[in-house]
């Protein structure tokens, strides 16, 4: 009788432990899983499951908690002289693999799930079905997307900063110019808190982004009706 298996599935989008308690409740209800656990500092489930139980079901029950499976990608062309065989490569793809398209030039463009198969199998796979990895698949470090708007927010949070307790500031139409730097800091660089509020609201539960979203959110509010319209602000 076969014995039960342990995956360790990356987990994107959690931002408190809370994330993690339902990413872990949730799990536990596929059939076929024994036990899970979630780590919100590695951002890793580990689940523990019988054969029987797939892949598929892993990754629907976390997206159906409201987050992602941490995927990676590899582009792959013809090997030069050979006749390729997507049909093949596509079917050994099949279990690892969450989309499989074809670009130009007759090449292919795979997304796979890390926790299910590893870059070393589907390049294996690919050479056997006539392809090989594209020059340049293997991507480069870059800023993230994080770091570029934790970058500008801190700038434009010190000018704030400065402008607002430096003694003997003070012309007219400061306070829009505070409210325009702020915008992109709430707006922008925030946005990911709110997004996260409002797909936790629609599976009806709650984590650290909806307070950070209210509290946010409404003092933003609040400060903006009192920079354009003032006079509706009791006095």
């Amino acid at each position: 009788m076969p014995e039960n298996s342990s995956t360790t599935i990356g987990v994107t989008g959690m931002t408190c432990a809370a994330c993690s308690a339902r990413v872990e409740r949730t799990l536990r209800k596929v059939p076929g899983v024994e036990d899970a656990r979630v780590n919100y500092a590695t951002g890793q489930a580990t689940v523990q499951r019988v054969p029987a139980c797939g892949n598929a079901p892993l990754v629907a029950a976390i997206e159906s908690a409201g987050y992602g499976v941490a995927v990676d990608t590899l582009d792959f062309r013809p090997i030069d002289g050979h006749t390729p065989s997507p049909q093949r490569l596509e079917e050994a793809f099949d279990d690892g693999a969450t989309d499989v398209r074809f670009t130009p030039g007759g090449g292919l463009h795979v997304r796979f799930v890390p926790a299910f198969t590893s870059r070393e199998a589907l390049v294996s796979e690919a050479r056997a079905s006539g392809y090989v990895v594209r020059s340049g698949s293997v991507r480069q470090a870059k800023p993230s997307r994080l770091q570029r708007r934790v970058t500008v927010s801190a700038v434009l949070s010190g000018a704030v900063v400065v402008l607002s307790m430096t003694p003997g500031v003070a012309f007219a139409g400061l306070h829009f110019l505070l409210w325009a730097l702020a915008t992109p800091v709430v707006m922008w660089a925030g946005a990911s808190f709110f997004v996260s509020a409002v797909a936790a609201l629609r599976h009806r539960t709650a984590n650290m982004n909806t307070l950070v979203a209210l509290g946010v959110g409404a003092a933003y509010l609040y400060s903006t009706v009192a920079t354009l319209w003032p006079n509706w602000i009791a006095q």
